[in-house]
């Protein structure tokens, strides 16, 4: 009987292999959270925009996605819950893990939320925490943020800590000083770090200027979304997904594609300084 090479058997088996010399790609966008209450959003409605996310997915093949506003809601005045963290999982085959940062639990739950495809990458470290800085939203409720975290293995050795997250305008600059303190405690032990999501504010905002001050160079934005990189040991080359034209969210969404040095530059760049954390 002949025997499968090892590397070969763990991945007919399901295991996830370890990322290979390939770019990693990876996708950051708020996909605009369901609206049941009073049914301003019907559930067909809503679905057929989940269908255009996924389609979306299926033709951009990331390795990870950074979400925002994943919420799991009920329809109909309760008689269809739909989660459409479990939803995107089952038909793309994608891990995930989905943080809530609020809402009212049975009725709307929204929050933050990575997807990875187990055949290309494997996660570590994934974690997520609410910040401290609230507001008061509709109905007397509590309008609360969060900051989600993993770590991935990229091939010339180093780890990247991914952090996702989604602010709100009026504590924005508070609530970065929140996540630049997390930073600044748990990245120590990484290499580099991609700090993506929706900031809601401006490039000239103080949050923006903090986030800079801090190390970081801002590589994209697109409205209020934005990536951000400190000490990237791969070149980062960044696109718009775009979202909003068939109304699939309010939001265009970024494509980062993290690529292995040299693979496309024509002359090796200088490498900068690295900046101490």
């Amino acid at each position: 009987m002949k025997t499968l090479p090892l590397l070969i058997l763990l991945g007919y088996l399901g295991t996830p292999l370890p990322l290979q010399a390939k770019d990693l790609r990876i996708v950051n966008a708020n996909i605009l959270y369901c609206n049941p209450v009073g049914d301003k959003e019907g559930y067909e409605v809503y679905i057929k925009r989940l269908d255009r996310l996924i389609a979306k997915i299926d033709k951009l093949k990331p390795d990870v996605l950074a979400l925002q506003e994943v919420a799991s809601c009920s329809f109909k005045w309760g008689a269809i819950w739909v989660e459409p963290a479990k939803i995107i999982e089952q038909r793309t085959g994608y891990r995930y893990y989905h943080w809530i940062s609020e809402g009212v639990r049975g009725v709307w739950e929204e929050g933050l939320a990575f997807f990875w495809n187990p055949r290309t990458v494997t996660p570590k470290n994934i974690d997520c925490t609410h910040l401290k800085a609230t507001a008061k939203g509709w109905g007397g409720g509590t309008i609360r943020k969060s900051l989600c975290g993993m770590d991935l293995d990229l091939t010339d050795g180093s780890v990247l800590r991914l952090y996702n997250t989604h602010l709100n305008g009026a504590l924005s600059t508070v609530q970065t000083g929140e996540i630049l303190e997390r930073i600044r405690n748990e990245a120590r032990s990484r290499d580099s770090v991609l700090l993506v999501g929706d900031f809601n504010f401006l490039p000239s905002s103080e949050g923006a200027v903090r986030i800079k001050d801090f190390g970081f160079t801002q590589l994209a934005n697109k409205h209020v979304d934005y990536v951000f990189g400190l000490n990237l040991t791969y070149n980062a080359k960044i696109r718009i997904v775009d979202l909003k034209k068939d109304k699939t969210s309010d939001h265009d969404g970024l494509l980062i594609e993290l690529m292995p040095p040299g693979k496309t530059q024509s002359k090796p760049r200088r490498p900068s300084k690295r900046r101490k954390l």
